[in-house]
């Protein structure tokens, strides 16, 4: 085996490995922007929708706003000690054949001396 063959294959081998790496860093980090993106829309959406109920107690943020928004009124004694709570699960989707992230983003805000529980979701496509 002459040197400039093994020197080709040691090189192929080598680009091969940088490669794959890099295409794992890329993927995760795209990944990981994507998440951030989407949790931020949802926080952004919670206190859209906490500044409309401020305003207007009447306000039907399920006709006019999104449908996965969830508003609770919560007792006054409620003890929670959090300002936001961001849940991830992995869960399988039999119509795309394939596990989607779903995205729980809760907060707590407090309108007319009354504390809500917003919740939204939204859920991401995994391939």
């Amino acid at each position: 085996m002459n040197l400039s063959f093994r020197f080709a294959r040691a090189f192929t081998i080598l680009v091969f490995f940088v490669l794959t790496t890099g295409f794992t860093i890329l993927y995760f980090a795209f990944e990981r922007a994507t998440m951030r993106s989407a949790i931020l829309k949802l926080e952004d959406l919670n206190a859209y929708v906490a500044n409309k109920l401020a305003q207007d107690s009447t306000y039907d943020y399920l006709t006019i706003h999104h449908r996965q928004t969830q508003v609770k009124i919560l007792p006054s004694d409620y003890k929670n000690t959090k300002e936001k709570i961001i849940e991830e699960k992995y869960i399988w989707n039999k119509s795309v054949q394939s596990y989607i992230n779903k995205i729980t983003v809760i907060t707590y805000p407090v309108i007319h001396k009354k504390k809500i529980c917003h919740n939204q979701r939204k859920i991401h496509h995994h391939h």
